[in-house]
């Protein structure tokens, strides 16, 4: 019991990219046990299912880290068409927050954007300002 413990706490200080090999391939299958596919199937059902209350409405997130992206998440459980802009070249800041990670991006990452279609636009530049009033 003790020795189990004691692997718990090692856990609990291991680096970042630690914690991505100790739940990416083989290792997640023994050592998590998620399965996204029915949840992504749940909610994306959800998101499209003909009675859906925000059914057509177009959501232009501009949001970044907690309270824009949650509420924008909401808004696409609901229904709502949501559009993601992330920085060029280096995406989301979130992307990176972990552990746990799935694959090379954190979990807090993927659920908070589910329902969103990710673009990036540069809004430092006359075009991608433009962009985003259209």
């Amino acid at each position: 019991m003790a020795i189990a413990n004691m692997k718990t706490i090692q856990r609990c200080f291991l680096q970042s990219q630690q914690w991505i090999k100790l739940f990416s391939g083989k290792n997640s299958r023994r050592s998590v046990s998620v399965s996204t596919e029915k949840s992504q199937e749940r909610v994306a059902h959800n998101a499209t299912h003909s009675d859906a209350p925000l059914k057509g409405i177009k959501v232009l997130d501009l949001s970044r880290i907690l309270a824009g992206p949650y509420c924008t998440m909401i808004l696409g459980d609901m229904g709502a068409d949501i559009i993601k802009v992330e920085k060029p070249g280096v995406g989301d800041d979130t992307r990176i927050w972990g552990p746990p990670f799935i694959g090379t991006e954190s979990c807090y990452y993927l659920c908070v954007n589910r329902n969103k279609k990710s673009v990036t636009i540069n809004m430092k530049k006359p075009a991608g300002v433009k962009l985003i009033k259209s």
